[in-house]
């Protein structure tokens, strides 16, 4: 249901906003799953792109169809390594949905939204060589906010998060900030 609520309140919210390009992750267990909602993009003409790691970190993917994927070193899935490689275009509307292991508000000190990502920094690095036009947000559920987290120096905010139910303070419905 959470997936479901996920996918539902994401695509309303982009019918209003229009991104040409979305970029997204092949999901982990126990992760938000939006590829259905990715599936009925790439069917109506906006662009998808998913990660692979690369000689020079993360790099993205164009996919015209959701799959068939194919395991990295570390063990999850991306795409092809014959999918071409995504180059941002200029003036390119870009969405970038970046899961996490937890997220929580920014401050005075860190504006923007923070995120708790696996340790390996390859969605941080990204996002300090931010493409134009691209807005990150962060997804997941909502038993994965914080107040606060352990960040580091190297950390890159989001410009928004998108999270289900999943605690007591979003027992129901999707919540989305930006």
């Amino acid at each position: 249901m959470g997936n479901q609520s996920l996918c539902s309140s994401l695509g309303q919210w982009f019918q209003s906003n229009l991104f040409d390009t979305v970029l997204a992750v092949v999901p982990l267990a126990g992760e938000a799953d939006l590829l259905p909602w990715l599936s009925t993009l790439s069917v109506g003409g906006v662009n998808l792109a998913f990660p692979c790691l690369g000689e020079q970190g993360l790099e993205f993917r164009h996919c015209a169809a959701i799959g068939p994927w194919e395991l990295n070193p570390l063990g999850v899935r991306q795409p092809l390594s014959s999918h071409p490689v995504w180059v941002p275009v200029a003036g390119e509307h870009i969405l970038a949905l970046i899961p996490g292991l937890g997220f929580s508000p920014g401050s005075a000190l860190r504006p923007g939204f923070q995120r708790l990502g696996r340790g390996g920094g390859y969605f941080d690095r990204f996002l300090s060589a931010r493409p134009q036009g691209l807005v990150a947000f962060g997804y997941g559920f909502g038993f994965q906010m914080a107040a606060e987290l352990p960040l580091d120096p190297h950390d890159q905010p989001l410009d928004g998060l998108i999270l289900g139910p999943g605690s007591d303070i979003f027992e129901q419905g999707v919540h989305l900030w930006h």
